[in-house]
Order: structure tokens, then C-alpha cells, then sequence
């Protein structure tokens, strides 16, 4: 059983892109977590190697985002979420406008204009 979740293991961090892999095989703790996997007979062995494997793989992962990977995915996730959360706003406005006879084949007012041009 301990070859085959080192295995498995050894794997898994090998799937990853190639600077997060190499820099994977070259912690030393990392390593010896990986080949030195004790004899695994009951879940609760396998628990507390796990437990040691993960704290010391997340401390890794937090600090290989050196250029900042994941912060810039975070900032720009939410930016979108604030550009479809304001553009769903002037699409509700607008669609007020319309019911409330602000646009029409006629006429557009000059707030319901203001609100067109700012989905453009």
C-alpha cells in the first residue's frame, strides 16, 4: 500500500506545469515525504502522514506564487464580477426605462440615453 500512495503521489505533483514540478521534486521535505512513506496498516497512519504531506505541500504552494499568479487571478475575477454586476444593473435600468416609456421608437430621454451610452 505505501508504494502505491507514493505513486499515486509522486504523480500527482508531477502533473503539475514544469517550474511547479521541478520546483516540487526539489523540496527536500517534500521528497522525503514522498519516498520514505512508512508501511501504511491502519487509515489513521495514513491520516497523520497526510496531514504532515499537506501543511508542508501548502506552505510550498504559498510561497511559489512569487509573481503573484494567484493575487492577479483574484483581483481580476473580481473586477469582472464588478463589471457584470454594474452592467446587470444599467440592463435593469434600462429595461425600466423602457416599461416606463423613457425609450421608445419616438423618444429617449436624456437619462435613459445617458444609461445606452454606457453600455456601449
Amino acid at each position: 500500500m505505501s508504494s502505491h500512495h507514493s505513486a499515486v503521489l509522486h504523480e500527482s505533483c508531477s502533473s503539475f506545469g514544469s517550474q511547479g514540478a521541478m520546483s516540487l521534486k526539489t523540496d527536500p521535505t517534500l521528497k522525503r515525504l514522498l519516498n520514505e512513506l512508512p508501511p501504511i496498516v491502519q487509515k489513521r497512519e495514513f491520516d497523520r502522514w497526510r496531514q504532515s504531506f499537506l501543511e508542508r505541500y501548502e506552505l510550498f504552494l504559498d510561497d511559489s506564487d512569487e509573481d503573484g499568479g494567484t493575487r492577479r487571478a483574484a483581483a481580476a475575477y473580481r473586477a469582472y464580477r464588478q463589471r457584470r454586476t454594474r452592467w446587470t444593473t444599467l440592463l435593469h435600468k434600462v429595461q425600466d426605462d423602457v416599461s416606463q416609456g423613457k425609450i421608445n421608437a419616438d423618444f429617449v430621454a436624456a437619462s435613459a440615453r445617458a444609461r445606452l451610452m454606457e453600455l456601449q
